[in-house]
């Protein structure tokens, strides 16, 4: 999910769309290309994130109003999504009515970032420090590094085209965000030293934003003639006036600084400028574009195919996920968080695991406070580090200088207790499962974890999407119908969640549905998944073979050498198909980087230990 589409609601501007610039040249133009900006429009169109949206949330409803609440109440746009400066364009024919849009093919080699000769485009930060409260820190203007424009960054749609101006990626994490606690400024240029379409064809600034550049208090009645043009009452020109003053006046600092670095901003298309909330404390990372979530968790579960989504950071094993109906019983549960990690000890008291029954929901405990009638272990040795030696930590029990970068619970492997080794079990298959993340658990430095953006819009007391339309700007009606379905599921989860962990606050919450291994719904009906028993049938030597064939006989499955599905990817199909031994095909998950999903044996690439598990790849 990308949140970059963030309203705002002012009066009707009627005069826009009839106040358009003139434009010196012989003859009438054909068509005239705009950067988009018209705050009367519904929804308004204008560049984004803006601090514009911000100002306005009193005038919104439902999910929105909640949206830009939380973000007022942080401070500013998120600081942990990667926030895109969205600007759309559009074309538009003057000549004949309807005045129809359409996309524009912009040239994206006439975007020249400044400070530099024929500069087009300005990002630069003027603020740091900022908070809700006491605002922002005036800076000396810094440009800043942004990722290269390139056919990517520019969507083209029926009537608009969509353009996406990343920060540059972070050196630490990969992902392309603002600084936090930043205040920013974005500017195109327009006119013949411009930003041009691929035709030569110069980009112009809309109406409301011509009105802004013209260096005019327009509250004064003086200033006030185009809009006595449009609405003769005085009053109704008057209130106009004053609207667009309280656009235009937080600006003026920025158009001498665009003066400054090459832009004159009376040749400016567009303009905006927007503040990044400063961070609160360590987050669990939920950011879809950086692709940082939970895995597993049903936010990768495409709604349109019920099965994991094709997703390239998947790497080799992406075809053969795309083909399963819910994740693996046995890999480690992870969520990542942001970068004071968590202190380990906090985990197993923490989190909350749950499994979502027909009869209700069952908490499934760990080893940490259930002994051997635990399912998992809580951030196991294998993922956690003493902060001031950096050697592996022993345990758990964890001392307090022990952490880790991830929130992990791993069911299904051996562990010692008491002196005993038990062998914890798999998660059931084609379970849905729901994973509860309290303030209990801390960071590095022993501070509370915070909610993320979603965690916040997760906890809305308003629907997400109505009547089939997404109600948070940016968010696609699929996009919405995923998290509200979510969010919804969350709500007894979370006051579950209350109960077994009074005073708590929860963090971030989600679910996941683990695979159907066996395949027993496929004998009934076809129409069900033939589970991972079958995905992974091979032959890998003579004296596995029998144990396979009774484990499939027990299970119901009435033919494990059946050949893999058609579905499979080549390259998954080949390697299931290929005779090996248990050792190479080792191998083979280390080099395809825990391929488990088509494939029985686990071998963790960071441990020496291997085991087969029958239950579930």
């Amino acid at each position: 999910m990308s949140l970059r589409r963030y309203t705002t609601t002012l009066a009707a501007l009627g005069l826009l769309a009839a106040c358009t610039p003139d434009i010196s040249q012989r003859t009438n133009p054909q068509t005239v290309t705009y950067a988009a900006f018209d705050p009367a429009a519904n929804p308004p169109v204008i560049p984004l994130p803006n601090d514009i949206a911000r100002a306005n949330a009193a005038a919104t409803t439902g999910a929105q109003q909640e949206l830009l609440n939380a973000f007022n109440q942080a401070g500013g746009f998120p600081n942990d999504q990667e926030l895109p400066v969205t600007v759309d364009f559009f074309t538009e024919a003057v000549t004949v009515a309807p005045r129809a849009r359409t996309a524009p093919d912009l040239d994206l080699a006439t975007f020249k970032t400044a400070p530099g000769a024929g500069a087009t485009l300005a990002v630069f930060q003027v603020g740091n420090n900022c908070t809700a409260v006491a605002g922002c820190q005036a800076i000396q203007p810094v440009p800043v590094a942004i990722d290269p424009i390139a056919a990517a960054n520019y969507a083209k749609f029926a009537d608009h085209g969509s353009l996406s101006i990343f920060p540059a990626k972070s050196s630490t994490t990969g992902a392309r965000r603002w600084a936090a606690g930043g205040k920013y400024v974005v500017a195109n240029r327009g006119g013949l030293n411009g930003v041009t379409t691929t035709d030569g064809k110069t980009i112009q600034p809309q109406a409301a934003m011509y009105l802004l550049l013209q260096d005019k208090d327009l509250s004064n009645p003086l200033n006030q003639g185009l809009l006595l043009q449009q609405f003769p009452d005085p009053k109704v020109a008057a209130a106009f006036g004053t609207q667009l003053e309280a656009i235009r006046e937080p600006l003026v600092p920025a158009f001498a600084l665009m003066d400054a670095v090459g832009l004159p901003h009376h040749e400016l298309a567009i303009i905006t400028g927007f503040t990044v909330a400063p961070s609160a404390g360590t987050h669990v990372e939920t950011d879809p574009t950086a692709g940082l979530l939970p895995l597993p968790s049903d936010f990768l579960i495409d709604p349109a195919t019920n099965r994991v989504v094709n997703n390239p950071a998947f790497g080799v094993a992406a075809a053969g996920l795309a083909t399963l109906d819910g994740f693996s019983t046995t890999a480690m549960i992870l969520a990542q968080v942001s970068e004071k990690g968590v202190r380990a000890s906090s985990v197993s008291g923490g989190v909350l695991l749950y499994k979502v029954t027909s009869t209700g929901l069952q908490l499934v405990p760990g080893i940490e406070t259930a002994g051997a009638g635990g399912k998992y272990v809580a951030n196991p040795p294998q993922i956690v580090a003493d902060v001031i030696t950096h050697l592996p930590c022993a345990g758990p029990p964890y001392a307090p200088t022990c952490a880790s970068p991830v929130i992990g619970l791993q069911p299904a492997i051996p562990v010692s207790l008491g002196g005993s080794a038990i062998g914890l079990p798999p998660l059931d298959e084609a379970t849905e499962y729901a994973v509860v993340i309290t303030d209990a658990v801390v960071d590095g430095t022993g501070a509370k974890l915070v909610p993320s953006t979603l965690a916040k819009i997760l906890a809305f007391q308003n629907p997400v999407i109505v009547s089939g339309k997404s109600q948070l700007p940016g968010v696609s009606d699929a996009e919405a119908a995923g998290v509200e379905a979510m969010r919804l599921a969350l709500k007894p989860i979370v006051a579950k969640a209350a109960v077994d962990k009074p005073g708590a606050g929860v963090v971030m919450a989600y679910t996941f549905r683990t695979q159907s291994i066996t395949g027993k719904g496929f004998v009934a009906d076809p129409t069900q998944p033939q589970g991972a028993i079958q995905l992974a049938v091979l032959p890998y030597s003579p004296t596995l073979a029998p144990v396979l064939s009774a484990a499939c006989t027990a299970a119901g499955v009435a033919d494990c050498a059946a050949a893999p599905p058609a579905r499979l990817s080549p390259p998954v199909a080949k390697a299931v198909q290929e005779p090996r031994t248990i050792k190479a095909r080792v191998r083979t998950v280390r080099a395809q980087r825990w391929a488990w999903a088509v494939l029985l044996v686990n071998a963790a690439p960071d441990r020496n230990e291997t085991y087969l598990s029958l239950s579930g790849t």
